[in-house]
């Protein structure tokens, strides 16, 4: 008989930990000024991003926050509210659920977390309204998870002895261009809703981004642009008008200075 032994069988793998927070839906809605929501409730934790404009919220047990640009309320499970908007603004609501008792304790105990610096935090804010186009569940439970804990973190070691309100201004711009793609506004009318001048919010974005207000922008609606070709059905107008440009024209001259082919010659590649 040969002396070869049997292969040991490998071991099954650990199967993966629960994610500390579910998601559970998001929604966007845009409001005018002097804007109304009655006090509510919901069911699950809610998470509440203002990218731009300014309103004050309620709670039932009589405190009072005013919210701006850039800022983030948080709500706990049947934790009443209301909402009154002093401009107008936009939100980006997510509710969510936390199975970890600590991670719950910890997000109910912060109801309004201002001017993130975070870049990564950030930069997750303003793809917010794109999660509903993730199939997988456990990829948005995972993005959830990671976002609250980056939050988190920074909510609590954040040196209130050296706030820079002028980054808070770049970036609640730089939320305003990531979100509204369909419809920027121009930098005059973005200033006005941050209480500043262009030209002092011009030099701020530069400043903290290294990049001119007029070029991000163009960047996200191009970057917009090669998802819509890429993953949906719409003509090369409809394109357009999704990402912000006057027409068909300048969109297909902007995408082709930028990628180097033209949108149709992009989507046949």
């Amino acid at each position: 008989m040969s002396g070869r032994s049997r292969p040991e069988p490998e071991p099954e793998a650990a199967p993966m930990p629960p994610p500390p927070a579910e998601f559970v839906l998001i929604y966007q809605q845009r409001m005018k000024s002097g804007y109304y929501c009655p006090l509510h409730t919901h069911a699950h934790f809610e998470l509440v991003f203002h990218p731009s404009g300014k309103g004050t919220t309620r709670l039932a047990g009589g405190t009072s926050l005013a919210f701006g640009p850039g800022d983030i309320v948080l709500y706990a499970p049947g934790e009443a509210h209301d909402q009154s908007m002093e401009t107008d603004g936009v939100d980006h609501c997510i509710q969510f659920r936390v199975p970890d008792a600590e991670l719950a304790a910890k997000v109910g105990g912060h109801h309004l977390v201002r001017n993130i610096r975070s870049r990564a935090v950030l930069k997750e804010l303003e793809e917010l309204t794109h999660w509903q186009e993730e199939d997988s569940a456990a990829a948005k439970d995972l993005r959830l998870s990671a976002l609250l804990l980056s939050l988190l973190w920074e909510a609590d070691h954040k040196d209130p002895a050296a706030p820079d309100p002028g980054f808070h201004f770049a970036s609640a711009a730089r939320q305003i261009l990531a979100t509204e793609l369909d419809a920027p506004p121009p930098v005059k009318e973005m200033a006005q809703r941050l209480g500043v001048s262009g030209d002092y919010l011009r030099h701020l974005f530069k400043r903290h981004f290294g990049i001119g207000i007029k070029e991000f922008s163009l960047e996200k609606r191009l970057e917009k642009a090669r998802g819509l070709l890429l993953h949906s059905p719409l003509r090369l107008k409809e394109i357009a008008a999704a990402c912000g440009f006057a027409n068909e024209r300048a969109f297909c001259t902007a995408f082709k200075a930028h990628a180097g082919v033209t949108p149709g010659e992009f989507k046949r590649r």
